[in-house]
């Protein structure tokens, strides 16, 4: 199923967020026995150890309906400054997808010939984020 907002991949294992608005936050929580973090299709989100109310690792606003806590990875090209996922800088991108699949959320963006790819999860069994990431030209194959 397609919405204007992004649909299922084929193996409908990630839902693909093409639109970095939509009416509501779509977030994606990714936790392990004692550890979690929370982040949104705008790149917004929290991380906590023990307990998502009380623990915070990061600051966190409680109405995560509102999409406003900090969760965010830079690019600098010259005086060009964007962020990975749309927010805070709210670039206009060539090409936008946030994946939220089970146990990682990633944003693949493109910009000015640049592309990024950053993908958050947590640690299976231990109480540490993972960020991955990767950048270089965009290539198209014909």
């Amino acid at each position: 199923m397609t919405s204007r907002y992004g649909h299922f991949s084929p193996d409908g294992l990630e839902y693909v967020i093409t639109d970095p608005r939509p009416p509501r936050p779509w977030a994606n929580v990714i936790a392990n026995r004692r550890f979690g973090l929370a982040v949104s299709q705008s790149g917004s989100g929290f991380t906590w150890i023990d307990n998502s109310q009380l623990a915070v690792v990061n600051w966190w606003q409680q109405d995560f309906a509102q999409d406003t806590s900090r969760k965010f990875l830079y690019v600098a090209e010259g005086d060009d400054l964007w962020s990975l996922s749309p927010a805070p800088v709210w670039a206009d991108y060539d090409k936008y997808e946030c994946r939220h699949g089970i146990g990682f959320t990633t944003f693949e963006t493109e910009r000015n010939g640049l592309s990024a790819r950053w993908t958050l999860f947590a640690h299976a069994s231990d109480t540490v984020e993972l960020w991955m990431g990767r950048s270089g030209a965009v290539v198209r194959h014909n």
